[in-house]
């Protein structure tokens, strides 16, 4: 006769569920803020404000594709400016935080929060060790590897730590942004553009 297990996650498991479920939100507002502000910094690279230029903009199939785009854009704009401004290098390494954090960003908003259940003891109970976001297609094995979804998943503090690097890589945007508008319009004023 097979064995039957029972699983009993526990309260510091299902507390930090709890917790992942209401920090999801907010970290992927924190997200959107790079977005918009990645949206910003697009319109100023093309010189232009407005409705089409964000149509333009939000046609872009997600969040990847419109980093690119912008990316596209803003170098363009930045190699107008020569050499011996910083932007384009400053930029640069803000485009490659922001791809290295869309990858997170996937992961949380792809993903799903979960009880992380150990292997049953010899009674055939299953304790619960945390909770994590993760994407349960990506496990290979069945039941999920336990110590493998502890690792790779994304806790409570990894998940806050997040949001707050969401925010301020949105806050970097904008002041990139802002000083890559004043040069542009500089630029474009000598030339009488």
């Amino acid at each position: 006769m097979p064995q039957t297990f029972r699983a009993i996650p526990g309260e510091k498991a299902n507390a930090e569920y709890r917790e992942l479920e209401a920090l999801v939100g907010p970290a992927l507002s924190s997200w959107m803020g790079v977005e918009i502000q990645t949206q910003q910094s697009f319109s100023i690279a093309l010189g232009a404000d407005g409705l089409a230029c964000r149509a333009v903009f939000k046609a872009a199939v997600n969040a990847n594709a419109r980093l690119a785009m912008a990316n596209e854009a803003i170098t363009y704009a930045l190699k107008e400016l020569g050499e011996e401004c910083d932007l384009l290098p400053r930029w640069n390494k803000l485009y490659a935080r922001a791809k290295k954090l869309a990858k997170r960003r996937n992961a949380i908003a792809h993903g799903r929060a979960a009880v992380v259940m150990g292997q049953p003891n010899d009674e055939g109970v299953s304790h619960g060790l945390g909770a994590r976001i993760s994407d349960p297609l990506d496990f290979s094995s069945t039941p999920p590897d336990p110590k493998k979804q502890l690792v790779e998943g994304i806790s409570v503090d990894q998940l806050i730590d997040l949001a707050n690097r969401f925010h301020r890589l949105a806050h970097d945007i904008f002041t990139h942004g802002q000083e890559m508008g004043a040069a542009l319009r500089k630029l474009r004023e000598s030339r009488g553009q």
